[in-house]
């Protein structure tokens, strides 16, 4: 009796170190790919102490020791649906999309928010934080860049370019 006594916590054990990975790797490869059904996923975590957003996969360990860098533009097609997971890695930031009146949406720490949105223009689609986080607060920007027929970007529209303050022209 007490050799299985002795067994039990080394096979809860196995079970978690088996268990908690498969079901992340289901979650990631098979739920979220269900559940946004057609949408092309992409995940960005925002990072005040590099000023970044980035898709780059943040985690504790690595989180000391690299400095991550920003986002390229995101290409999607003219019609794609997109979800964005937004992440934040350290405090709390806020997103927004002001060509789309998307956000701010707030990201705390440790959270994920969802966004879904379908390119319907061609042209570029700035991203940016807007919830003031650190100094280096106003890099905390980047762009989508909708392509139109024949993968060409639409034409530059000053309207979805913010403001310095962060507000959408009118």
């Amino acid at each position: 009796m007490k050799a299985t006594i002795d067994r039990v916590p080394i096979l809860v054990t196995l079970i978690m170190l088996v268990a908690l990975p498969l079901a992340l790797l289901g979650y990631h490869r098979i739920y979220l790919p269900y559940k946004f059904r057609g949408a092309r996923i992409i995940t960005l975590t925002a990072l005040a102490s590099d000023g970044v957003w980035t898709r780059e996969p943040v985690m504790g360990i690595n989180y000391w020791r690299k400095h991550f860098s920003a986002t390229p533009n995101i290409h999607i097609q003219q019609g794609e649906s997109v979800v964005l997971r937004l992440a934040s890695a350290d405090v709390l930031h806020s997103f927004a999309i002001p060509a789309l009146n998307i956000g701010p949406i707030e990201v705390p720490a440790g959270e994920v928010r969802e966004v879904k949105f379908t390119g319907e223009r061609p042209g570029p689609l700035v991203f940016l934080c807007w919830q003031v986080c650190s100094p280096v607060h106003e890099k905390l920007r980047g762009q989508i860049v909708v392509l139109g027929p024949g993968g060409q970007p639409g034409p530059e529209d000053p309207k979805l370019e913010p403001d310095l303050d962060g507000r959408s022209p009118q």
